[in-house]
Protein backbone atom coordinates (compact mmCIF):
# COMPACT_ATOMS: atom_id res chain seq x y z
CA UNK A 1 0.00 0.00 0.00
CA UNK A 2 2.84 2.38 0.86
CA UNK A 3 4.25 2.05 -2.65
CA UNK A 4 0.98 3.31 -4.15
CA UNK A 5 0.98 6.25 -1.72
CA UNK A 6 4.42 7.28 -2.98
CA UNK A 7 3.42 6.92 -6.62
CA UNK A 8 0.21 8.89 -5.95
CA UNK A 9 2.25 11.67 -4.36
CA UNK A 10 4.32 12.02 -7.54
CA UNK A 11 1.41 11.55 -9.99
CA UNK A 12 1.05 14.52 -12.34
CA UNK A 13 3.68 16.38 -10.34
CA UNK A 14 6.34 18.61 -11.79
CA UNK A 15 9.21 16.16 -11.42
CA UNK A 16 12.81 16.86 -12.33
CA UNK A 17 14.98 13.78 -12.57
CA UNK A 18 18.08 15.13 -10.89
CA UNK A 19 20.21 13.05 -8.53
CA UNK A 20 17.87 13.07 -5.47
CA UNK A 21 14.88 12.05 -7.59
CA UNK A 22 16.90 9.33 -9.31
CA UNK A 23 17.79 7.93 -5.88
CA UNK A 24 14.13 8.06 -4.86
CA UNK A 25 13.05 6.30 -8.07
CA UNK A 26 15.74 3.67 -7.51
CA UNK A 27 14.44 3.17 -3.99
CA UNK A 28 10.90 2.67 -5.31
CA UNK A 29 12.06 0.00 -7.76
CA UNK A 30 14.11 -1.68 -5.05
CA UNK A 31 11.19 -1.51 -2.64
CA UNK A 32 8.76 -2.88 -5.24
CA UNK A 33 10.87 -5.91 -6.07
CA UNK A 34 12.03 -6.49 -2.52
CA UNK A 35 15.48 -5.60 -3.75
CA UNK A 36 18.75 -6.85 -2.44
CA UNK A 37 18.32 -4.66 0.63
CA UNK A 38 16.19 -7.23 2.40
CA UNK A 39 18.44 -10.15 1.48
CA UNK A 40 21.41 -8.12 2.68
CA UNK A 41 19.60 -7.13 5.88
CA UNK A 42 18.38 -10.64 6.69
CA UNK A 43 21.68 -12.22 5.65
CA UNK A 44 23.78 -9.83 7.73
CA UNK A 45 21.68 -10.06 10.87
CA UNK A 46 21.08 -13.79 10.43
CA UNK A 47 24.84 -14.25 10.32
CA UNK A 48 26.19 -11.83 12.90
CA UNK A 49 23.28 -11.26 15.30
CA UNK A 50 22.94 -15.03 15.66
CA UNK A 51 26.68 -15.25 16.42
CA UNK A 52 26.17 -12.59 19.10
CA UNK A 53 23.37 -14.66 20.63
CA UNK A 54 25.55 -17.77 20.53
CA UNK A 55 28.37 -15.92 22.26
CA UNK A 56 25.95 -14.68 24.93
CA UNK A 57 24.91 -18.32 25.47
CA UNK A 58 28.55 -19.22 26.13
CA UNK A 59 29.69 -20.70 22.82
CA UNK A 60 33.50 -20.57 22.67
CA UNK A 61 35.08 -19.09 19.54
CA UNK A 62 37.40 -20.72 17.00
CA UNK A 63 36.32 -24.32 17.54
CA UNK A 64 36.22 -26.59 14.51
CA UNK A 65 33.15 -28.50 15.69
CA UNK A 66 30.70 -28.57 18.57
CA UNK A 67 29.00 -31.46 20.28
CA UNK A 68 25.27 -31.79 19.69
CA UNK A 69 24.85 -31.74 23.46
CA UNK A 70 26.27 -28.19 23.56
CA UNK A 71 23.09 -26.90 21.91
CA UNK A 72 24.85 -24.62 19.40
CA UNK A 73 24.17 -26.62 16.24
CA UNK A 74 20.80 -25.18 15.23
CA UNK A 75 21.81 -21.52 15.55
CA UNK A 76 25.16 -22.18 13.85
CA UNK A 77 23.23 -23.71 10.94
CA UNK A 78 21.03 -20.60 10.76
CA UNK A 79 24.17 -18.44 10.79
CA UNK A 80 25.79 -20.50 8.02
CA UNK A 81 22.71 -20.36 5.76
CA UNK A 82 22.41 -16.61 6.43
CA UNK A 83 26.05 -16.10 5.45
CA UNK A 84 25.31 -17.63 2.03
CA UNK A 85 22.29 -15.32 1.72
CA UNK A 86 24.55 -12.39 2.60
CA UNK A 87 26.99 -13.46 -0.12
CA UNK A 88 24.19 -13.83 -2.68
CA UNK A 89 22.92 -10.36 -1.89
CA UNK A 90 26.27 -8.95 -3.03
CA UNK A 91 26.04 -10.49 -6.52
CA UNK A 92 23.91 -7.68 -8.07
CA UNK A 93 26.42 -5.14 -6.75
CA UNK A 94 29.39 -7.00 -8.24
CA UNK A 95 27.51 -7.44 -11.52
CA UNK A 96 26.87 -3.70 -11.63
CA UNK A 97 30.55 -2.94 -10.95
CA UNK A 98 31.63 -5.37 -13.70
CA UNK A 99 29.08 -4.07 -16.23
CA UNK A 100 30.00 -0.45 -15.51
CA UNK A 101 33.73 -1.15 -15.77
CA UNK A 102 33.33 -3.06 -19.03
CA UNK A 103 30.58 -1.11 -20.83
CA UNK A 104 30.20 2.20 -18.99
CA UNK A 105 31.17 5.46 -20.60
CA UNK A 106 33.90 7.43 -18.79
CA UNK A 107 32.77 10.71 -17.32
CA UNK A 108 34.60 13.53 -19.06
CA UNK A 109 33.03 16.56 -17.41
CA UNK A 110 33.38 17.96 -13.92
CA UNK A 111 29.68 17.93 -13.07
CA UNK A 112 27.85 15.39 -15.27
CA UNK A 113 24.41 16.51 -14.09
CA UNK A 114 25.14 20.23 -14.28
CA UNK A 115 23.37 21.08 -11.04
CA UNK A 116 25.78 19.85 -8.34
CA UNK A 117 25.69 22.11 -5.32
CA UNK A 118 28.41 20.90 -2.96
CA UNK A 119 32.18 21.19 -3.25
CA UNK A 120 32.82 17.72 -4.68
CA UNK A 121 31.18 18.96 -7.89
CA UNK A 122 33.34 22.10 -7.99
CA UNK A 123 36.64 20.28 -8.53
CA UNK A 124 37.91 18.78 -11.77
CA UNK A 125 37.31 15.19 -12.86
CA UNK A 126 39.44 13.34 -11.93
CA UNK A 127 40.30 15.57 -8.99
CA UNK A 128 43.87 16.65 -8.30
CA UNK A 129 45.71 15.11 -5.36
CA UNK A 130 44.45 17.66 -2.83
CA UNK A 131 41.06 18.23 -4.54
CA UNK A 132 41.68 21.90 -5.29
CA UNK A 133 44.75 23.73 -6.57
CA UNK A 134 43.61 26.80 -4.62
CA UNK A 135 40.95 27.17 -1.97
CA UNK A 136 37.53 27.59 -3.59
CA UNK A 137 35.55 30.76 -3.03
CA UNK A 138 32.49 29.99 -0.93
CA UNK A 139 29.82 32.66 -0.80
CA UNK A 140 26.70 30.52 -0.37
CA UNK A 141 25.54 27.05 0.64
CA UNK A 142 25.90 25.97 -3.02
CA UNK A 143 29.46 26.80 -4.13
CA UNK A 144 29.58 24.39 -7.09
CA UNK A 145 26.25 25.64 -8.44
CA UNK A 146 27.50 29.22 -8.09
CA UNK A 147 30.63 28.30 -10.04
CA UNK A 148 28.78 26.61 -12.92
CA UNK A 149 25.78 28.99 -13.03
CA UNK A 150 27.08 32.45 -12.01
CA UNK A 151 24.10 34.26 -13.59
CA UNK A 152 21.56 32.38 -11.47
CA UNK A 153 23.75 32.72 -8.36
CA UNK A 154 23.93 36.50 -8.88
CA UNK A 155 20.14 36.76 -9.20
CA UNK A 156 19.63 34.72 -6.02
CA UNK A 157 22.15 36.87 -4.17
CA UNK A 158 20.43 40.06 -5.29
CA UNK A 159 17.01 38.69 -4.32
CA UNK A 160 18.22 37.89 -0.79
CA UNK A 161 20.29 41.05 -0.26
CA UNK A 162 19.36 43.24 2.70
CA UNK A 163 18.28 46.81 1.97
CA UNK A 164 20.94 49.50 2.40
CA UNK A 165 21.36 50.47 6.04
CA UNK A 166 19.74 47.27 7.38
CA UNK A 167 22.08 45.81 9.99
CA UNK A 168 20.20 42.63 10.93
CA UNK A 169 22.63 39.91 11.83
CA UNK A 170 25.58 42.32 12.09
CA UNK A 171 25.58 43.35 15.68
Amino acid sequence: MKFFNWIGTMWKGSLSFETPMLWAAGFLVTFLFGGTFWTLFVGFHGTFLVQHWLGAEGMPRRYADYLAADGFTALNTVSTISSFLLGLSMLPFFYNVWKTAKYGKPVGVDDPWGYGRSLEWATSCPPPRHNFVTLPRIRSESPAFDLHHPDIAMREQEAHALPAGDQRGHG
